[in-house]
């Protein structure tokens, strides 16, 4: 395993040497993986363990995914930077080797301290509690049944003297139906008219105590295995139960070892393991073949046909191969009928939109703008519910109907972005008559860079956008007297049609796009969305060298004037107000937008998150991760419940993770806006009816209980490792 950082920490006790390192790995999409050698039909445990140690001077405790392969083994959580967490496995291997895969870290980066691996021989030690004696022999035990625990194991036992030996496990991740065993052997020397019998004890459930234990009569005889259990028993969290000898027993009960086992699901991904290799064996990068897991293909300069491979892994969910070097036609991924994203921008491939898929049904996002495809988009991908992004394909025309798309089609730029941000204010500040003005009658004119312009945009032209000769836009801005805005995209001029209609004019600056074909694909994406939450897009110029895009004007400003503009001044947005904004443009928005809301800040600033953060996203996460959500409070709300501003802030950095899977959906964000509205408003009325006993914020917090031993009572108590996986059936 050659990727990740090796990192030291200081370990105070003597028998902790093996954690001083550590090795971690970046928080990103992908698995790392280490890739251990074992025997087929050969049973293991496996152990991992974690020690923080703050070995990254954050003091963000990590959140991260520990798995088995493909199958999902534990969630591990930092809680205290000096506690070793562990997990441990049991397994039986039906290969020559087995993956253990971190990913998904949701705070800090993922790392781990030690793997172990052993054969399973481990020695099971039981603590003895009053009124226990533990007992013991040098006496082999015939464990020639079907779950051969340990040798060592069944040599020694427990024995309540005072007639019953009691229990109470807490079972982390129950109730859930699990794998259940106990053991015993006879390996105490009993008098000729001592006998030993006992019951299984399980409250609530009368039937499982109706059978009495003789381990002599039941084994065959003396030091041989008597192993009764269940293969699937439905268990509660706190199970609690006893051994009781019955009436005619001379000696109390005697356990020699239980276990207990939940089940995991396991993922069924392995038939597409060797398709996969293949791809990654295709190619020569030393990178790509030592990353291990799931390999990340964008940006690793691949070259060639898109392998024929790829089309054949049934389990593909994603695919990321953009911004490489593949030529050739995009081929049939009808083999493919989980894939949800497809990612193939950037390339050079050539040939058509194969109409297949559109017969995808579980396909939400195909980028494949900036290629050199042709053709006709087929008409099932453009009345498809998913996001299509075709542009910079300047041989790629639209074969639907003029104006009845149900698609959103994605630009290359970030315009539309920016136009959500500036109107999201203005939809709830605005009156409610709003004067409606009738569309524009006139027909489309065009000079000679206007030709340039329709050429490059093909039949999408028409659709439209509007042309405005640069006359017409001098005389409606009084040749750009008044001034309104400016950005990294231009220059904002206030004007009035002839017709009276109010409008934002903005020039874009020479450096804004990459040339005619970039501002041909930011007016034709601009002529195809319509949102309530965008400000609406009227047309455009370009002219004597000038681009030019028109908008209407919002008379109430934008977001960001309304936030940290000079429109904040004695007037600022509440928190309710601004909950309620983002509700409504969760439709159509990131989490950047959420967190200028949370803090009043803008999105880029150096001068409010200092040389170390370059945007707010990178601020707000360095806060939230480390528990201070007050940092980032906008200190002009005067009241708000913290319990709602948590939810926010949670879920604006889920928005903004690197990769869509990561990301929740809009309902979930909606839904998350919603509840912090409830309990806002809540909070309000009990603010209205008895704001002096109330007080202003709310104080949530959570104790997490684990795998717990309650040692609460006199009885003999045993900790049992849940976590373990079952064995695969016999």
């Amino acid at each position: 395993m050659l990727t990740g950082q090796v990192a030291n920490i200081s370990v105070a006790n003597e028998t902790r040497k093996q954690y001083q390192t550590l090795r971690h790995y970046p928080a990103d999409n992908n698995k790392y993986c280490y890739t251990l050698d074992v025997i087929s039909r050969t049973r293991y445990l496996i152990r991992a363990t974690f020690l923080y140690g703050d070995f990254d001077n954050n003091n963000v405790y990590p959140k991260f995914d520990i798995s088995f392969g493909p199958t999902h083994w534990a969630t591990i959580v930092i809680s205290d930077a000096d506690t070793i967490e562990s997990q441990e496995l049991i397994f039986l291997a039906t290969d020559r080797t087995v993956s253990i895969c971190l990913s998904n870290a949701t705070t800090g980066v993922p790392f781990i301290s030690t793997l172990e691996l052993r054969q399973f021989n481990a020695n099971y030690l039981v603590d003895v509690a009053p009124g226990t004696e533990k007992i013991s022999t040098r006496m082999p035990i015939d464990v020639s049944r079907d779950e051969r625990p340990p040798q060592k194991v069944m040599q020694t036992a427990v024995v309540g003297r005072n007639g019953s030996l009691t229990y109470r496990l807490n079972l982390d991740g129950f109730p859930a139906f699990g794998w259940a065993f106990t053991y015993f052997a006879e390996i105490e020397d009993l008098g000729p008219n001592d006998t030993r019998k006992f019951r299984l004890i399980l409250p609530g459930d009368p039937d499982l105590s109706k059978a009495a234990v003789d381990i002599q009569e039941n084994a065959q005889g003396k030091y041989r295995l008597y192993e009764p259990g269940y293969y699937n028993i439905s268990l509660p969290f706190v199970l609690s139960f006893r051994f009781a000898r019955t009436s005619d027993s001379t000696r109390g009960p005697l356990l020699n070892a239980m276990e207990i086992n939940k089940y995991l699901k396991k993922s069924d991904g392995s038939s597409d393991g060797p398709l996969l290799a293949d791809v990654a064996a295709a190619y020569s990068s030393a990178e790509l073949a030592l990353e291990g897991g799931d390999p990340k293909l964008s940006g690793k300069n691949l070259t060639g046909a898109i392998p024929v491979e790829l089309t054949k892994l049934s389990g593909l969910v994603e695919l990321w191969l953009d911004n490489n070097s593949l030529s050739g036609p995009i081929p049939d991924f009808s083999g493919c009928p989980n894939l949800r994203r497809i990612h193939l921008e950037n390339n050079q491939l050539t040939g058509d939109l194969s109409s297949s898929l559109g017969d995808l049904s579980n396909l939400r996002e195909l980028y494949v703008q900036n290629n050199r495809l042709s053709g006709k988009v087929p008409s099932g991908l453009l009345n498809k519910d998913m996001s299509l992004n075709y542009t910079g394909n300047p041989g790629l025309r639209n074969e639907g109907n003029k104006g009845n798309h149900k698609k959103i089609i994605i630009g290359t730029s970030v315009g539309a972005s920016v136009l959500l941000i500036a109107t999201i204010a203005a939809f709830f500040l605005l009156p409610k008559g709003k004067k409606k003005y009738p569309p524009t009658k006139g027909k489309f004119q065009h000079g000679v860079s206007t030709q340039k312009l329709m050429s490059s945009l093909g039949d999408n032209a028409t659709e439209a956008a509007h042309y405005f000769p640069l006359s017409e836009i001098e005389d409606a801005t009084n040749k750009f007297e008044r001034k309104i805005g400016s950005g990294g995209f231009g220059v904002v001029y206030y004007g009035r049609l002839k017709d009276g209609r109010e409008i934002a004019v903005k020039i874009l600056t020479n450096d804004s796009f990459q040339g005619k074909r970039e501002f041909s694909n930011e007016v034709s994406l601009l002529s195809r969305i319509h949102h309530r939450n965008l400000v609406q897009f009227l047309g455009y110029c370009q002219e004597d060298g000038k681009s030019i895009l028109v908008y209407e004007f919002m008379h109430n400003g934008t977001l960001k004037e309304h936030l940290y503009g000079p429109l904040t001044h004695g007037r600022g947005i509440n928190w309710i107000k601004r909950l309620e904004i983002a509700e409504d443009a969760a439709k159509g928005c990131f989490g950047v937008i959420l967190l200028e809301l949370i803090s009043g800040q803008e999105a880029i600033s150096n001068e409010n998150f200092g040389i170390n953060c370059r945007n707010i996203v990178q601020w707000a996460k360095l806060h939230i991760e480390s528990g201070d959500i007050q940092g980032i409070i906008d200190p002009t709300l005067r009241e708000y419940d913290i319990q709602s501003m948590w939810k926010i802030a949670e879920k604006a950095l889920m928005c903004v993770q690197p990769h869509g899977s990561m990301r929740p959906s809009i309902s979930e964000v909606i839904k998350e806006i919603q509840d912090a509205i409830t309990i806002e408003k809540g909070t309000d009325a009990v603010r209205d009816g008895s704001s002096d006993e109330i007080s202003r914020h709310s104080v949530h917090s959570s104790l997490n209980l684990g795998g717990s031993l309650d040692m609460g009572a006199s009885d003999h108590y045993l900790s049992i490792d849940d976590s373990i996986a079952r064995p695969t059936a016999r």
